[in-house]
């Protein structure tokens, strides 16, 4: 090789990863401001909640005190002023609360604002201790002749509007974070999207480099020599890889024993990587059943003596080294020599604590009923913000790692083990349900939020022939017959009823058994309302899990049968909103029937007399 060459192709190289390096560092820059104006925005969003609850505090109390104020005035009877004296000891507190709320950086008006609320609440105090005074000294004419002036009444309505300028403010400043933070996030997908173009052609352009002068070697030491390099730089990589992505995860040696713990791994177990490296898996990775506590077989166990992908059962926790017990779910893959043998095992799992507590929480959904119609408008406002995040913010990371997962693919073809490429089609995959988790997840709680489309007739007999046409590609794929009685118009919102059959036919095509599916539904008249049927001949349900397939992510046949676990959680959500019960009469083998109740709610067309 000519050293001039040499140098030049050295000095492309370097010039390359430099490039390369200022790339990625401005990527993780502006990933780090996207983050941080997120951060902000949900810290907004928190203070404005907290501003809310505040200001409706200080006007209930205030409202307490003008009640206890009242009735002492017309009976004179002390013990009418126990609300008053209540709501005076609670109204400095909420004061400070907002003082200190507006003490916050960039936060100036809102201080101001506060300030201004002050004296009013005072001048309010003082004008109930007043006519309080005068009725004792002077009696009830003197004391009511005080309030006929309506200068209580003005002052109490300077604070209403005071309390709502500061409402307003919060909202709008927790408005314009969002924008912010949306904005951030825009310009760091850009930022990702060209600089991982620009990483793409740099490493293009070394790798051609690199290949040229390779070519141009004659002796086999420095071919043997480049080999062993780039091995280490791969396995480096993997380990960077593996300690980097966001689930936890363990590799293991062929006998079981610890060889990697990423740091979610080592957040989730409680030990450390020096620590636990070496180990048997059965020491760090200590698994049982969440309702009996009896311990599970370990998943790296099954692998190596079955060589093939395995995953956990429902309900398993991790005892932590700390005691703590998080729910999980996980896979683990063989790792395979070239020569097919098994050099260990790679366990990916994840804390889903978050979802359990959302399952726990959509099972409390109920209490919506009775929120105040203040709240109810707040929940609304949740919604939105979160059905805007679930759609953009949560959804494009899955895409990303979906994306990047390709790209690996692609360029280390024929590098990586078959294993390492089941590995990345687990985690594509796991991205792809977690799409469809959030797609489910929205229309479920939308059933209870979304007040858009006003109530009116709906024939359930249209509402039939619907979901016959949304639900024909698997009528067509099983041969399903679909029949219905003449069907009840109701007072409802069509589109939850159209999410009711659909779910419910789906259902039956879906746990159908070696028969033919047939489904039919029936109606009748029952206690000035209507009992509507689906009844199939599918498989049917073991009686001790009718409670449970109506809660959200139960699931009885784990991945055997495609789903999420939301169909029949978001059915009794639309049967809950109109009052009615939804429940399941089967047996395993014998088909299932399930009944919904829609108290009050038939008209126009008569039920069939069953």
């Amino acid at each position: 090789m000519n050293p001039t060459q040499g140098r030049i192709s050295q000095t492309t190289e370097r010039l390359s990863l430099a490039l390369a390096g200022v790339v990625v560092i401005a990527i993780g820059f502006f990933a780090y401001a996207s983050n941080r104006a997120f951060r902000v925005s949900v810290e907004q969003a928190d203070s404005t909640h907290q501003v809310v609850d505040t200001t409706n505090a200080l006007l209930s109390a205030l409202k307490d005190a003008e009640t206890g104020q009242r009735g002492f005035l017309l009976t004179g009877e002390d013990r009418y002023l126990e609300p008053y004296r209540q709501a005076i000891a609670q109204i400095p507190p909420e004061l400070e609360k907002l003082t200190d709320i507006g003490a916050q950086p960039n936060r100036l008006e809102q201080k101001q604002r506060v300030d201004r609320l002050r004296p009013l609440v005072k001048s309010k105090l003082d004008e109930l201790s007043e006519t309080i005074d005068l009725r004792r000294s002077q009696g009830p004419d003197a004391a009511l002749a005080v309030v006929r002036t309506d200068r209580g009444k003005a002052v109490m309505d300077q604070i209403r509007d005071g309390c709502a300028e500061i409402e307003a403010a919060s909202y709008a400043f927790a408005e314009q974070q969002t924008v912010s933070a949306r904005a951030n996030a825009e310009r760091t997908a850009f930022i990702a999207v060209g600089g991982s173009a620009g990483i793409f052609v740099l490493l293009a352009l070394a790798t051609l480099t690199i290949e040229k002068g390779t070519r141009r070697r004659q002796e086999l030491i420095a071919a043997l020599e480049d080999r062993e390099s780039r091995l280490r730089n791969s396995s480096d990589w993997l380990r960077t890889t593996l300690s980097s992505i966001g689930d936890a995860v363990i590799t293991t040696d062929g006998e079981g024993r610890i060889t990697l713990l990423n740091d979610v791994a080592q957040s989730v177990t409680g030990w450390r990587q020096e620590d636990a490296a070496g180990k048997p898996l059965e020491k760090v990775f200590v698994i049982c059943n969440e309702d009996t506590g009896e311990g599970v077989e370990n998943p790296v166990s099954k692998v190596l003596r079955e060589g093939r992908v395995v995953g956990l059962a429902n309900h398993t926790v991790l005892v932590a080294k700390d005691g703590r017990r998080v729910p999980i779910d996980d896979c683990a893959a063989p790792i395979r020599a070239g020569s097919g043998k098994i050099d260990g095992v790679v366990l990916v799992f994840r804390d889903i604590t978050g979802r359990k507590e959302s399952e726990e929480a959509a099972l409390r959904g109920i209490a919506e009923l009775r929120i105040s119609n203040a709240a109810l408008m707040r929940a609304n406002e949740d919604l939105n913000r979160f059905t805007f995040a679930a759609s953009h913010d949560l959804q494009e990371p899955l895409r990303m790692i979906t994306s990047y997962s390709q790209l690996l693919v692609k360029g280390y073809r024929g590098e990586l083990g078959g294993e390492a490429g089941k590995c990345i089609e687990f985690i594509t995959e796991g991205t792809r349900r977690m799409r469809e988790l959030l797609a489910d997840l929205l229309d479920y709680t939308r059933v209870a939020a979304e007040d858009e489309q006003p109530i009116e007739a709906v024939d359930l007999n249209r509402v039939f022939k619907k979901t016959l046409d949304a639900c024909k590609g698997p009528i067509d794929e099983t041969g399903a017959t679909v029949t219905s009685d003449r069907l009840p118009t109701i007072q409802a919102r069509e589109s939850h009823f159209l999410q009711l059959f659909q779910n419910l036919i789906s259902n039956s095509l879906k746990y159908r058994s070696e028969r033919t599916p047939h489904v039919h539904v029936s109606a009748e008249k029952e206690n000035g309302g209507v009992r509507i049927a689906f009844k199939d001949n599918g498989i049917g349900i073991a009686p001790e899990y009718h409670d449970q397939i109506f809660g959200v992510f139960k699931r009885l046949h784990g991945k055997t049968i495609p789903g999420t676990g939301i169909g029949l959680a978001i059915c009794q959500r639309v049967v809950h909103r109109y009052g009615g019960e939804i429940w399941v009469e089967s047996k395993v083998n014998e088909g299932a029937a399930f009944y919904f109740t829609i108290p009050g709610a038939q008209k126009g067309a008569t039920a069939h007399e069953g």
